[in-house]
């Protein structure tokens, strides 16, 4: 099994999307493993906003369902105007592929 897989091998995808079947969960958030053209499942997610003083408060961690989906990942009261970063554990995804990850995790 070859572990040393080109840095293509190593993408996934990220789709933020408004989350039109949830009005009280209006960020749905999708992971794709772009190599394979499939859904990312398991993958955990951490979402934080920034704080007023720069620093990021974590608002939510969830892992990604079956269908590399994260429909509840916050609520409309939560998702005020402001600046977000969501943080992929792309490794963890990756290992239980029994991959070697190149990169631990991607913030978008």
């Amino acid at each position: 099994k070859d572990h040393h897989l080109p840095f293509l091998q190593h993408k996934i995808s990220l789709f933020l999307l408004q989350n039109p079947f949830d009005a009280k969960h209006p960020l749905y958030v999708k992971v794709v493993d772009s190599v394979r053209g499939s859904p990312a499942p398991n993958v955990p997610v951490k979402l934080y906003k920034e704080a007023a003083d720069g620093s990021w408060e974590l608002l939510n961690s969830k892992q990604t369902n079956e269908k590399g989906g994260l429909p509840e990942l916050t609520t409309k009261e939560q998702f005020v105007a402001g600046l977000y970063k969501l943080e992929l554990d792309t490794a963890s995804y990756w290992k239980s592929l029994g991959l070697n990850p190149f990169h631990h995790h991607a913030d978008v």
